[in-house]
């Protein structure tokens, strides 16, 4: 069963790609708070994919078909991933769209918000997907 806690660092670079494509859509550079904006988002992607993995596992007590297992893991861990990315999105919207003093601000705010929607999305769906294709 460790191999799934393993499993759970693929959602990692997924919000590291979306950090970058939201940097890039906004048209801001790579600066100091875009790149300490990219550990919170490592951090909240791991945290994500854990809550993910932990209903993933519980399920697979109680089923015996790996599929039906990631599927009712992932369905009952759904609403804490979403929320979890739905508050730090809001939270970090007025710093990227406001217009805050700082530019800093708004490099932070716009990794993280793209960082958390490409990571919210990898627990839901990359993380039951990979269990079920390697255990399957």
């Amino acid at each position: 069963m460790w191999q799934h806690w393993v499993l759970a660092t693929a959602v990692v670079p997924l919000g590291i790609v979306g950090g970058v494509i939201a940097l890039s859509i906004r048209g801001m550079p790579l600066a100091g708070a875009a790149a300490a904006a990219f550990c919170v988002v490592c951090g909240l992607a791991l945290v994500q994919a854990w809550i993910v993995t932990s209903g993933i596992v519980r399920a697979a007590r109680m089923f015996s078909n790996v599929r039906t297992a990631c599927l009712q893991g992932a369905q009952t861990k759904f609403k804490p991933v979403f929320l979890l990315g739905f508050c730090v999105l809001v939270g970090s919207m007025p710093m990227a769209f406001l217009g805050s003093s700082s530019g800093a601000q708004a490099q932070f705010a716009t990794v993280t918000i793209g960082g958390v929607l490409f990571s919210t999305v990898g627990a839901l769906i990359a993380i039951p997907v990979l269990i079920a294709w390697i255990t399957g």
